[in-house]
């Protein structure tokens, strides 16, 4: 198994935010053993930490549904792992989730589809379209 952490902390729309996304792969002996080549597994941590003021652009989605920052498949076609951004303004807070999603929910142990994990940061200023 190879453990990767990815260090994700440039984006247009919010600064100040540094994430960190883990991720393995396993090993070409056991994708082969197992007949499964081209997929990897499909669930990931995450973690998010303010690397100085954490501002959120005017262009930002406010939507409930926020929006996806990071995407990746994890097979030719059955999983994928991905990131939304969601931004609670009341609470002053984005939050980052990290999920995955697979076809088959046989292939894990909890007979689930989704995986997920969360985390959040404190906003200190939310900018307006006249701060452009």
């Amino acid at each position: 198994m190879r453990l990767s952490v990815y260090i994700c902390s440039r984006s247009p729309k919010v600064s100040g935010v540094a994430l960190f996304l883990s991720d393995f792969e396993r090993p070409v002996t056991e994708k082969l053993a197992k007949g499964d080549v081209f997929s990897d597994p499909s669930q990931g941590g995450l973690s998010c930490s303010s690397t100085g003021r954490v501002i959120v652009s005017a262009s930002a989605t406010m939507d409930k549904g926020g929006e996806e920052v990071i995407s990746e498949a994890r097979s030719l076609v059955f999983k994928s792992l991905k990131v939304r951004r969601l931004v609670d303004r009341p609470s002053q807070s984005v939050i980052y989730a990290v999920y995955s999603q697979r076809l088959d929910k046989n292939e894990d142990s909890n007979n689930s589809r989704f995986k997920s994990a969360l985390c959040a940061v404190h906003v200190d200023e939310f900018a307006t379209a006249a701060d452009k």
